[in-house]
């Protein structure tokens, strides 16, 4: 029963955070729309920032969607952001790992998949990568 437990409190935090982002973008969306046109590259961070957690993203997804190519895409976060496409994806996924991390119990293998890693261990090297510390080590270290 405390398994069943835990998995509907995972999956109810991944909605709602899924809802936070959904309605985060479309109020980020009706505010700047009367005021300009939303630039290829806002369409681009507001796709990334709606399928933050799937698996599935990563560049092909994005320029599919976005009908542009990997070059172009590749540009627009050159000039934009001065980094590379994948950067900005794990840079927010290790944002909300960390988060997570702080705010929940749940072990490595849980944050990752909520977060859109399907691999544990590359979750954890691309955690130390931006973090300079491993999940378990951040974790202790920010338990006051």
């Amino acid at each position: 029963m405390i398994m069943f437990s835990q998995i509907i409190n995972s999956l109810f935090y991944f909605i709602i955070n899924y809802i936070k982002t959904l309605l985060l973008n479309s109020k980020l969306f009706l505010e700047s729309a009367p005021r300009k046109k939303l630039t290829d590259f806002d369409k681009i961070i507001t796709l990334i920032n709606t399928h933050l957690f799937n698996p599935e993203l990563n560049a092909t997804f994005i320029c599919n969607q976005c009908y542009i190519t990997p070059e172009h895409l590749s540009r627009l976060f050159k000039k934009n952001m001065n980094l590379h496409f994948s950067s900005y994806v794990n840079t927010e996924r290790i944002k909300k790992a960390s988060a997570l991390l702080l705010d929940t119990d749940y072990p490595l293998v849980k944050i990752a998949e909520l977060i859109g890693y399907g691999d544990v261990y590359y979750f954890c090297k691309i955690f130390k990568k931006y973090r300079l510390m491993t999940p378990t080590e951040y974790r202790k270290k920010h338990a006051d």
